[in-house]
C-alpha cells in the first residue's frame, strides 16, 4: 500500500514544529537558569514552566523548577516537581537529592535519609547525598553514620570546608574534642573565610578552659559575620 502524501506531509511538519518547540523549550531552560543563579526564583519558576509548556518531559526543568519553589518556601510544590522528575528518570539521582532536602526543611528526616540514601545508591561518587544524609543523620543523634557520611564526602571532594566542620561538629557531640579541633583546623585550612569553623573552633578552646585561644578565633568569626561569635566576644573577652 502507497503511503498517502497527506500523512507524510503532516508527519513532516509535525517533526518541524516539534523540534521548534523543543529549541524554545531549551532556551527558557537556559533563562530559567541564569535567573536562578541570580537569586530571581520567582522569575525563574516561569521560565521552567514555559519550558515544561514546550517539553513536558524536560528533567532538569522540573528539578530546577523544584529548585527555584523550595528557596521560596513552596514546599509541596517543590516536592511534587521533585517526584514527577523522578516518575519520568527513576535514575534521575539529582532529584532524589533534592526532595530529600526539603524533607530534611520540613523535619521529616526519615523520608529524607531514604531519599539521600537511594540518591547515592544511583550515584555512589555524588558527595552532595553523602553530606546532605551526614547532616540528617547528626540532626537524629546517628554521630557514627554522620561521620562516616561526611568522610566519605571529604574522600570524594578533597578540601571540603563544610564536610570537615560538620564532620568536627559530630566529633565534638561526642566530646572527641582532639578530633574536632583537628577538623576545624582542616576547615579553616580549606578556606580560611569559613566564619562557622572558626566559631566552633573557638567554641572548642572555650571548653578546655583555652579562653584566650577562643578569643582569637572568635574575633575572626565576628570579622566574617558570626554575630554567635560577636556575642561570645561581649561577654567573655577583652578589648
Amino acid at each position: 500500500m502507497k503511503f498517502p502524501y497527506t500523512h507524510f506531509l503532516f508527519s513532516v511538519l509535525f517533526a518541524i514544529f516539534f523540534a521548534c518547540a523543543q529549541n524554545d523549550a531549551r532556551e527558557l531552560y537556559l533563562s530559567g537558569m541564569e535567573k536562578l543563579k541570580a537569586g530571581n526564583h520567582r522569575d525563574a519558576i516561569d521560565d521552567f514552566t514555559s519550558a515544561l509548556n514546550r517539553d513536558p518531559k524536560m528533567i532538569d526543568a522540573l528539578n530546577n523548577r523544584g529548585n527555584a519553589k523550595l528557596a521560596t518556601g513552596d514546599y509541596l510544590g517543590a516536592i511534587a516537581d521533585f517526584s514527577r522528575a523522578i516518575e519520568i528518570d527513576p535514575n534521575y539521582f539529582k532529584a532524589y537529592n533534592n526532595r530529600g532536602t526539603v524533607y530534611n526543611e520540613l523535619g521529616n528526616l526519615k523520608s529524607a535519609i531514604e531519599d539521600y540514601t537511594r540518591a547515592i545508591e544511583l550515584n555512589p561518587k555524588y558527595s552532595d547525598a553523602f553530606y546532605n544524609r551526614g547532616l540528617a543523620k547528626f540532626r537524629i543523634g546517628d554521630t557514627d553514620g554522620a561521620i562516616a557520611d561526611f568522610s566519605a564526602t571529604i574522600t570524594i571532594n578533597g578540601c571540603d570546608a563544610d564536610a570537615y566542620n560538620a564532620r568536627g561538629m559530630a566529633y565534638g557531640k561526642r566530646k572527641n574534642y582532639i578530633a574536632a579541633k583537628n577538623d576545624f583546623h582542616a576547615a579553616i585550612k580549606c578556606n580560611f573565610h569559613h566564619a562557622m569553623a572558626h566559631f566552633n573552633l573557638g567554641s572548642i578552646f572555650n571548653i578546655e578552659g583555652k579562653l584566650h585561644h577562643a578569643c582569637d578565633e572568635m574575633k575572626i568569626a565576628a570579622k566574617l559575620g558570626d554575630n554567635d561569635a560577636q556575642k561570645f566576644l561581649n561577654s567573655h573577652c577583652k578589648r
